[in-house]
């Protein structure tokens, strides 16, 4: 690659994408109602269970900060796209913890 076309790639970046944007928001959404839904089941749990939901409340903060950060770029790379893929993925495989932890604690709404 030469000097020039390097150069012209860091010049020219792409927005952000509003499917990117909507899938952003809607990821923040659902780390938000996790969180929710953790800290009123958190009131009901000890041991394990309480630890497993202190890890899982972790980690929806940091996939926050990290689509927050994402949202506020001005273009779209490929990472902010590895990003939104890689914490759609473990939101997905957090789901069924999720409710396991807030059968647990007897706290089944949503």
């Amino acid at each position: 690659m030469t000097k020039k076309s390097e150069e012209d790639m860091l010049l020219y970046r792409p927005p952000l994408s509003e499917t990117s944007q909507a899938r952003i928001f809607t990821l923040i959404e659902k780390c938000i109602n996790t969180q929710r839904r953790l800290e009123s089941a958190m009131q009901n749990l000890s041991d394990e269970s309480l630890r497993e939901a202190t890890i899982m409340m972790g980690d929806t903060r940091s996939y926050r900060r990290i689509l927050v950060e994402d949202l506020v770029k001005t273009y779209e790379s490929a990472a902010v796209l590895e990003n939104i893929r890689i914490i759609e993925k473990a939101m997905t495989l957090m789901a069924p913890r999720l409710e396991n932890i807030c059968r647990i604690a007897g706290n089944t709404d949503e």
